[in-house]
């Protein structure tokens, strides 16, 4: 008992600093988040998590970054007329550890992914350096938005949610970023090449969820989604391919549900307490398998605990939500009125063709800050405490 009132106590000390110092506001029964409509303060709600990820992570950091920083060009490197973007699939060490590292330069911390996952380095061939980074993984279970507009009953999707993955990495690094790099990323996110990847990673054996054989999950990769962690997304927005028509089609909000806001270290002292306490739920599962479990999990201990889940357990800050249908006719296969996708067409070098001439030239000629970019500024070891 005394173990259980210790840490009640302190966890509830510590969401209460921690999300006031990010910027929430506490309700009765809710708490409200920062301004939805700056993003200044949404990074300030996300700090705190971002820099306990990188605690946590401080040696591999300074272990490894030397050896990786120099694949992230100078604004020297970088010839607009001359990039060329390829998609390298993250299957070995090397390109494990440059996707890491990129993720720890950004503002808002990376997940790991979880179940099914695929992921990419967009690599420039004209010098060998990091464009940016792409990973899929295993969409939530539960999304109110996506169920609303697929037309979705629980067993359907259980049965069809194989066909499709969630973008959870998407996004550029200077100088890049600054000649829209992070829209070309989103454009290549569109290539035959990651549904191709899909089939031939998750095509054949048995869905370790459904225990369904390949023969019952014909079509393949047929719909991609993801969120803007800032509401709408500028970078998905209007974001067109070479027959005008939109890459991302934004669907709405989430309703702000999550655990990210406790990711600075309250999930693992939560988590913590349950191991010590030999719960049920801890011996069912390991942490980080994913979302959903970790949901469970947070939702349990706060029982425990005596801290309203329902309380703190909603965030309140609501996400864009995008599609990317990869086939025409993605519905129907999502809706099993049809198991034959009629797949769009679109190989890397035609997307980027279009991205080219569109996007990036007249970019470069209007923003300069590409130029004079150093490395040494995203150095992350720089940003630990």
């Amino acid at each position: 008992m005394e173990l259980k009132q210790a840490y009640s106590r302190n966890i509830k000390t510590l969401i209460y600093s921690e999300l006031k110092e990010a910027g929430f506001r506490f309700n009765r029964d809710s708490i409200s988040p920062p301004n939805l409509n700056n993003k200044d303060k949404l990074r300030r709600a996300h700090q705190a998590a971002k820099l306990h990820l990188l605690s946590e992570n401080k040696y591999w950091i300074l272990k490894n970054e030397n050896n990786l920083i120099k694949y992230f060009a100078e604004g020297k490197d970088v010839d607009p007329e001359k990039i060329n973007p390829r998609l390298v699939l993250v299957d070995n060490q090397h390109k494990s550890d440059l996707f890491r590292y990129a993720g720890y330069t950004w503002s808002i911390p990376l997940s790991g992914g979880f179940g099914r996952r695929l992921r990419y380095l967009v690599m420039d061939k004209s010098n060998n350096k990091i464009i940016g980074i792409i990973g899929l993984t295993d969409p939530v279970i539960g999304l109110k938005v996506r169920e609303d507009y697929i037309g979705w009953d629980t067993k359907q999707k259980e049965r069809k949610l194989w066909h499709v993955m969630d973008i959870y990495a998407l996004g550029a690094v200077p100088p890049y970023s600054y000649l829209l790099g992070g829209k070309l990323v989103a454009t290549l996110t569109n290539s035959d090449r990651i549904r191709k990847d899909f089939i031939h990673k998750y095509g054949k054996g048995r869905s370790s969820i459904t225990k369904r054989n390949s023969k019952s999950r014909k079509g393949g990769l047929v719909l991609l989604t993801t969120t803007g962690a800032f509401g709408e997304s500028s970078i998905l927005d209007r974001l067109k391919g070479k027959d005008n028509d939109l890459l991302w089609k934004f669907l709405g909000f989430t309703q702000g549900w999550g655990f990210f806001h406790l990711n600075n270290g309250i999930a693992t002292k939560i988590y913590e307490y349950l191991k010590e306490t030999n719960h049920e739920i801890v011996k069912k599962h390991r942490f980080g398998d994913g979302s959903n479990w970790k949901m469970r999990l947070l939702r349990e201990g706060m029982k425990e605990l005596n801290i309203n889940y329902q309380k703190y357990g909603k965030h309140g800050i609501k996400r864009g939500f995008y599609i990317a249908p990869l086939a025409s006719n993605f519905r129907e296969i999502l809706n099993g009125e049809s198991i034959r996708p009629k797949l769009y067409k679109r190989t890397t070098k035609e997307l980027f063709a279009f991205f080219r001439e569109r996007y990036l030239l007249p970019r470069a000629q209007r923003d300069n800050r590409w130029r004079d970019f150093k490395r040494e500024e995203i150095r992350v070891s720089n940003k630990l405490i």
